[in-house]
């Protein structure tokens, strides 16, 4: 046997050696509500997410590590090597909330090990990835095979919720030569699109849609929805829309509401968005007044599609395809009607031209935008000789067949600097091959665990090669140059 082959033994014996305690693991943190909630409970992201970094970080080191909270805005764990320069694995422990608990078909926060799958919110997105990491990095430490690098494990508590965390993180710290995170597919994702968040707003003082609400987060397509309206009959509306379910309040207002199939937004093809349902079939039903049929109308039209066509921001490229516009949650505070707006638009969208129709679009129907937010896009060159060597060890653990990609989803690779997702997902989007459970903010949200140790085998000879590649072209730019 070779010693290239012992090692690999040694690394597939070792994970057999470590699955339970890694499943167990992975439970303990799914089983955390850890939702970003800004400042609640005296913590930057609140009591959930500080929770799930106390729990990640006490794993890191039962494992041996050391290991630094940073003011519980993410936290870090280290794999001493030779020098202090870095690679950097980085994960997220904030989670989406688990929307409508009718389309799920067990509790969200009962995590279990049931047919080969890690099941609960957040086993796929992000926790049972950052336990793999982790992993892979005691993984190293225990076949004691040497590193040049310190290896960083990064836990971020608010990449759901906009990133400040991973902000805060390089305001305060160098970033490492070279990094990846599990938050994606193989081989690599080389490329995400741009994101656009906005507040849409309109006064809806007065009216007869008194309010409509829907959805959970900036980043999910709604599944239910739920709207408000005086001065209209139940029965009439019912019999309209059979889809609805309509009811009399006490106080003589109708009730009505929508179910839908929630998605990513970044991935909202094959969903259904209860917002966009309900406020169509409002806005048909020729019983609301002058302010609530031009809110409905903007709901229903403006987000006719999932590219922005209405929206008149449907822009597309040969690299990553369509823009997705998704409109999140919903809400009525002191009658004014805010929605949440969630873009990937296109590498090469025009940006100061898509905010422009945005907010001309948007006026026309008597919305302003407010809070826009815009994080550009961000590209890895394939030549890089970092990315050839993921994207190889990929396909050597791997069949072969897989290739680098683009996507609309947004990681924390689009935050650093020489960063890409990687993994550890191995099913690849076809729909030959359905879903068994949910995959990241869908109902019954699974992780595989055969993703999860094929993950670990990737990621460890991933940083094992990426550790020799960087020693190397180090040496090479610090070799005395001849005639000098």
């Amino acid at each position: 046997m070779t010693s290239k082959e012992e090692l690999q033994s040694r690394i597939n014996q070792w994970i057999e050696d470590h699955k339970e305690q890694m499943i167990q693991d992975a439970i303990e943190l799914v089983q955390i509500k850890s939702v970003s909630q800004k400042n609640e409970g005296g913590f930057p992201y609140g009591t959930g997410c500080a929770k799930a970094l106390d729990t990640a970080l006490k794993m890191a080191q039962r494992m041996g590590f050391e290991t630094e909270n940073q003011d519980y805005y993410s936290g870090t764990a280290y794999l001493k090597g030779k020098t202090k320069k870095q690679l950097g694995v980085f994960g997220h422990l904030d989670i989406v909330p688990e929307g409508d608990l009718a389309n799920w078909d067990f509790a969200p926060y009962d995590a279990v090990y049931k047919n080969g799958y890690i099941l609960g919110r957040g086993s796929s997105d992000n926790k049972c990835p950052a336990v793999a990491s982790l992993y892979a990095l005691k993984c190293i430490k225990d076949l004691e095979i040497p590193m040049e690098h310190t290896v960083m494990m990064y836990f971020g508590c608010d990449e759901e919720a906009g990133m400040s965390d991973i902000v805060h993180f390089l305001e305060n710290r160098k970033a490492p030569e070279f990094s990846f995170t599990s938050d994606g597919r193989y081989s690599l994702c080389c490329g995400e699109k741009g994101i656009l968040t906005a507040k849409l707003t309109t006064d809806l003082s007065g009216s007869n849609l008194v309010g409509i609400w829907g959805g959970q987060a900036s980043n999910m397509v709604p599944d239910y929805a739920k709207a408000v309206i005086r001065g209209v009959d139940a029965e009439e509306l019912s019999g309209k829309f059979p889809e609805l379910k309509v009811t009399e309040q006490e106080d003589k207002t109708v009730l009505a509401e929508a179910t839908g199939i929630a998605a990513h937004a970044a991935f909202p093809e094959g969903s259904e968005s209860a917002l966009r349902k309900l406020a169509s079939m409002l806005a048909a039903a020729d019983i609301l007044d002058e302010k609530g049929q031009r809110a409905a109308a903007f709901l229903s039209e403006g987000f006719q599609d999932y590219y922005g066509t209405g929206l008149h921001i449907d822009f597309e490229d040969e690299i990553v395809g369509k823009t997705t516009a998704v409109g999140g949650a919903a809400y009525v505070e002191d009658g004014k009607l805010t929605q949440l707006l969630n873009v990937r638009y296109a590498l090469r969208a025009d940006q100061e031209e898509m905010i422009e129709n945005l907010k001309r679009t948007c006026g026309e129907y008597g919305f302003e935008v407010e809070n826009l937010k815009n994080d550009p896009p961000m590209y890895m060159d394939l030549e890089n000789p970092c990315v050839q060597i993921l994207h190889e060890t990929a396909n050597e653990f791997l069949d072969g067949t897989y290739t680098p990609y683009v996507m609309g989803g947004g990681t924390y690779a689009r935050k650093i600097p020489n960063a890409v997702a990687y993994g550890p997902t191995t099913r690849k989007i076809d729909a030959t091959n359905p879903l068994v459970y949910g995959e990241g903010h869908q109902p019954n949200e699974g992780m595989k665990l055969t993703d999860m140790t094929t993950g670990i085998r990737i990621y460890v000879n991933a940083l094992i090669r990426l550790d020799e590649l960087l020693k190397i072209k180090r040496s090479k730019e610090e070799a005395p140059k001849e005639g000098m």
